[in-house]
């Protein structure tokens, strides 16, 4: 039994595994025609359910913004520069579906990209057949927006450090700014190191999207693991 769902191109029905694969197809073999944003996914020929963009009730906004605080600390904290630079994974469990339809909403160009049935051995619950849906965002200001409504933290997209300690980030000077700056006390705070949240199109195989994993995996509620998936990049300057 194939593990894999899959969605079909609706001008010649051949079936695709993901949406990217699906689109990249219709750009190929039906020029002019566009790929429709909330696309089927069938698994052993029946429709897959799954979370849309869909704003949360004002009564649970507050709670709301607050869990979005907390994601934000974690993935500002992994500029951090012992973490090293690389693809870089957030996990939440017992999340509300609301509040994960809420961050689509709010990430306006987030979609869901594959479906698959796979085995979730681990906590917070173990199960061999859980869906697991991919959903992509490759718009940076989208993705800025949507983690920084708490009033109280905002995303940050890139940090500056000399050594262990944060600094602020300085444009590049020059002339006469830069020897101003070497003669004074500034020139002891360069930075070390450069850490920079990619999100983009990227380069070839190399991408640079955020993507939301998502868990439905309880039988009597909808909260579900949420996994967020994105690349941060350090440079070391010395």
């Amino acid at each position: 039994m194939a593990n894999s769902c899959v969605t079909s191109c609706i001008f010649c029905e051949k079936e695709f595994k993901t949406r990217n694969a699906l689109r990249k197809h219709v750009d190929l073999k039906h020029p002019g025609c566009t790929t429709a944003d909330n696309i089927k996914f069938k698994w052993n020929g029946k429709d897959v359910s799954y979370p849309k963009a869909k704003r949360i009730s004002k009564t649970l906004k507050r709670k709301y913004l607050t869990w979005i605080g907390e994601l934000t600390e974690s993935i500002n904290s992994a500029h951090n520069p012992l973490v090293p630079g690389k693809w870089y994974h957030l996990e939440a469990s017992n999340v509300p579906q609301e509040y994960f339809s809420q961050l689509l909403y709010d990430i306006n160009s987030a979609y869901i990209n594959s479906a698959r049935v796979v085995k979730h051995l681990k906590p917070p619950l173990w199960r061999t057949d859980v869906l697991r849906l991919s959903y992509k965002t490759n718009c940076e200001d989208d993705v800025l927006r949507a983690f920084s409504q708490n009033t109280d933290i905002s995303l940050v997209l890139s940090k500056s450090f000399s050594g262990s300690n944060e600094i602020e980030e300085r444009a590049e000077l020059f002339g006469r700014a830069a020897l101003e700056a070497a003669k004074s006390n500034e020139s002891r705070l360069s930075a070390t190191t450069k850490s920079k949240i990619n999100i983009g199109n990227g380069d070839g195989r190399a991408t640079r999207e955020m993507e939301l994993i998502w868990f439905p995996l309880y039988h009597n509620s909808s909260s579900g693991h949420l996994k967020i998936r994105l690349h941060i990049g350090k440079v070391k300057l010395y």
